[in-house]
This record gives structure tokens, sequence and C-alpha cells, in this order.
């Protein structure tokens, strides 16, 4: 865990040594973090939800990731 975070800390190094232009960086960096959340909902999050299949439980959680779409709509306009 320790060399995995270091990774983070060698990465801000990098980006603070060599000053790059912002809107480059920040070209490469939004999608492959986008992309990394999504394996983790496609491949951790979803399956745990299809565990249970009551219908109150896949009716609160469809509330909740909706909640949570809206929260970052909100975000994004903040």
């Amino acid at each position: 865990n320790f060399l995995s975070a270091l990774t983070a800390v060698f990465g801000a190094l990098v980006i603070l040594i060599l000053n790059p232009d912002i809107d480059v960086v920040m070209r490469y960096l939004i999608p492959f973090t986008i992309g990394g959340f999504l394996y983790i909902a496609n491949a951790d999050l979803i399956p745990e939800l299809h565990k249970d299949v009551k219908l109150l439980n896949s009716f609160i959680q469809l509330i909740s990731l909706l909640a949570g779409v809206g929260v970052m709509l909100l975000l994004l306009n903040f």
C-alpha cells in the first residue's frame, strides 16, 4: 500500500517540476481518472447490487444512484 501511495506523490512532484500547461495535463488526466472510477464501479459495486433482489432494495438502490447523478450535475453547475 505504501508503494502504491508513493506513485501519487511521485506524479504530483513530476507535474510540479515540469510545470506544464494545465489544459494539456487536464486533457489527459481527467479521462484517465474517470476511467479508473468507472472500472471500480463496474467491477466491484455493480455485482454487489445484484446480490439482493428484493424489489424495495432495488428501488432504494435506483433512487440512490439517481441522487448521486443529481449531485454530480449540481456540482458541475456550481
